[in-house]
């Protein structure tokens, strides 16, 4: 029998284990310093805030991170409304992306976002453990996805080089997310891009499997879910606030997508 060639495939990036993962409303707060020996992510997802990292004083805005290097003294935030994860690889994490401001593009802040939220509800603090656990009965499937989906947005921010194709894509996120308040069509997200509708079409497809409106559409929800759990609006506003014509309209298209009302997700878990 011939003997078949296989390939190795290798790990750059490998998720052992994630140590913590919050949201913090850090304004008009004093967070004391901290040090560990595993790599953090702070994400600024509203807002601006400020971090001290070996002295060194570094600030962020909206859709920015900062990954804190293994054993880098470091203050825990002020300012905004962050999000946190913290987790170990299997190899040292490359020094040359820690300890400094990295601007996140629409499809990664999309992605931390929905890693994040997807995390939360998993773990817990117990009395006498520092750090946090994994819930007792979690869905292993999940959990696997979740360290996945991780290694992925880590993969993306230390990619040399970027090809051409996924600048591309990377804009379309961007000018969706940049007009999330709108209800764009077709031809008008294929202009202000500068190619054609075909186009657009051809790459949103390749890149998510879906049309771009399906697509925008899926970005508006991952938005309605963050205002409903995370801000005082009630859902006319939020429905206003991202380009829906009545709350009736945007009750409907948050319940085909998701299965619920926005009410009902908020009760399940808000």
């Amino acid at each position: 029998m011939a003997e078949y060639a296989k390939s190795p495939v290798d790990n750059i990036i490998t998720v052992t284990s994630i140590a913590t993962v919050f949201r913090k409303d850090l304004r008009n707060k004093f967070c004391g310093f901290d040090c560990h020996d595993f790599p953090e992510i702070f994400y600024m997802v509203e807002g601006k805030g400020r971090t001290v990292i070996n002295g060194t004083l570094h600030h962020l805005d909206a859709g920015q991170i900062i990954i804190y290097a293994p054993n880098s003294p470091h203050e825990s935030g002020t300012g905004g409304i962050a999000e946190i994860i913290s987790f170990e690889t299997a190899t040292p994490f490359p020094e040359q992306y820690c300890d400094r401001v990295i601007t996140l593009t629409g499809s990664q802040r999309l992605l931390l976002h929905q890693i994040i939220e997807q995390a939360r509800p998993m773990f817990e603090k117990r009395i006498g453990v520092k750090g946090m656990v994994l819930k007792s009965h979690i869905d292993p499937y999940a959990v696997q996805n979740t360290k996945n989906k991780l290694e992925l947005f880590l993969l993306d921010i230390i990619r040399p080089g970027k090809q051409c194709l996924h600048d591309r894509i990377n804009n379309i996120t961007d000018y969706m997310m940049e007009n999330i308040h709108r209800m764009l069509t077709l031809q008008e997200m294929a202009h202000a891009l500068g190619m054609s509708v075909s186009s657009l079409k051809r790459l949103v497809q390749e890149a998510y499997g879906k049309s771009p409106v399906k697509y925008f559409t899926e970005l508006k929800i991952e938005e309605a879910k963050r205002l409903i759990m995370h801000s005082p609006m009630n859902m006319t506003e939020i429905a206003e606030k991202l380009g829906y014509s009545s709350v009736h309209y945007f009750s409907r298209t948050f319940k085909q997508k998701t299965g619920k009302t926005p009410s009902e997700y908020k009760n399940a878990f808000g």
